[in-house]
């Protein structure tokens, strides 16, 4: 079996953050290596800027106000794990309570979204679902796909089991929290082709 240490070098975080600090982009690390991120289509950017309105007005009012906050594709996550080491810009991270951190990364987040494109469906739909289900604190994560007008939310109903489902329309809860999703105005901020 090939390890990241058999491919070169192993980075650490603190060499990547001292390369977005020299360059201004963003780089993911996992188990020793580095990615850049790649830029956001249209697409992309009405779909996060839509969902953050959403979470944003729902998360700051009600009972539960205050509670609970969406950060944007700025917010590192760090997959903690024994066998690797890596880190993620979610496309939008949900936390409740208080925010843990490990330096410059949160460890506790109760929902990530990740939006897809055809370039990054294979890794958010494995790779990722892999790595932040082992995040102890997740109840769910939602995976947006444009090009489906498509909402697939994995959701935790045990220890290490969780729930896949499919939504088209109407609206998904998030777990864990007080907000939900409404598919058909997520959709309807979508840029004509």
């Amino acid at each position: 079996m090939v390890t990241a240490r058999d491919l070169g070098p192993v980075w650490s975080l603190e060499a990547v953050e001292r390369l977005e600090a020299k360059t201004g982009e963003k780089f993911e690390l996992v188990n020793g290596l580095v990615f850049a991120m790649a830029g956001a289509s249209d697409a992309h950017l009405a779909l996060a800027a839509e969902m953050m309105t959403q979470l944003g007005m729902q998360l700051s009012r009600g009972p539960r106000r205050g509670q609970c906050v969406a950060f944007q594709s700025d917010a590192r996550v760090r997959v903690l794990d024994e066998d690797f080491e890596t880190y993620r810009y979610p496309d939008i991270a949900v936390f409740c309570g208080e925010r843990q951190r490990t330096g410059s990364s949160y460890v506790n987040p109760v929902v990530l979204i990740e939006i897809t494109s055809p370039s990054t469906e294979r890794v958010d739909q494995r790779t990722k679902l892999h790595e932040y289900t082992r995040i102890p604190s997740l109840e769910a994560y939602l995976l947006v796909d444009p090009g489906a007008r498509r909402v697939t939310l994995h959701r935790r109903v045990a220890v290490a089991s969780w729930r896949e489902e499919d939504h088209v329309r109407g609206r998904v809860e998030l777990p864990g929290t007080p907000a939900h999703v409404d598919i058909d105005e997520l959709f309807a901020a979508l840029p004509p082709p």
